[in-house]
C-alpha cells in the first residue's frame, strides 16, 4: 500500500489505500480487457470512471465481478475496520461509490488521459460511437 486517501461516503469514513504497482497493474490489465473495446463509447465529458464502473457490472460474469470487487475493497477501511465483503459490499449505492472512489484513486490519470486521447481525436464533446457513423465518416 502506497499513500491512502479519506472519503465519506454516506456518512461513512472511507481509507482507500493506492495500490502498489504490482497490483495496481494487474488491476489495470483487468479493467481494461473489459473496458477498452468500449472506452470510445463513453460520452466525452462525463465522468468516465462512472462509466467504467457502470461497463464493469454490464460485462463481468458473476465470479469475475465479485473477484475484481474484493480485490479492489480488499486494503480499505471503513469506520476504521477492514471491509468484510459480505457484510459491508451490500447492493446499494455505497458500494458502487465506494468502487468509484477508489477506481478514482488509483487509476484517474489513466483514465482522464484516455477521455483526453478520444476527445482530441474527436475534437469535441461526442462519442466514438457517433463519429464513426456512416453519415459523420462522409462529412
Amino acid at each position: 500500500m502506497y499513500g491512502q486517501e479519506h472519503r465519506t461516503i454516506e456518512g461513512k469514513e472511507v481509507v482507500i489505500y493506492k495500490f502498489g504497482a504490482i497490483q495496481g497493474w494487474k488491476i489495470m490489465r483487468k479493467l481494461m480487457s473489459v473496458l477498452a473495446p468500449v472506452m470510445t463509447e463513453f460520452t466525452m465529458g462525463q465522468d468516465s470512471i462512472t462509466s467504467a464502473v457502470e461497463t464493469l457490472f454490464e460485462r463481468l460474469s458473476e465470479q469475475e465481478l465479485i473477484e475484481l470487487m474484493k480485490k479492489l475493497t480488499e486494503t480499505c477501511t471503513i469506520d476504521g475496520a477492514k471491509i468484510i465483503f459480505d457484510r459491508d459490499m451490500g447492493v446499494n449505492q455505497f458500494t458502487i461509490d465506494l468502487l468509484t472512489e477508489i477506481i478514482k484513486v488509483n487509476f484517474e490519470e489513466f483514465f482522464t488521459l484516455a477521455q483526453e486521447k478520444v476527445s482530441g481525436f474527436l475534437g469535441g464533446e461526442e462519442t466514438m460511437k457517433e463519429a464513426t457513423t456512416p453519415e459523420k465518416a462522409l462529412s
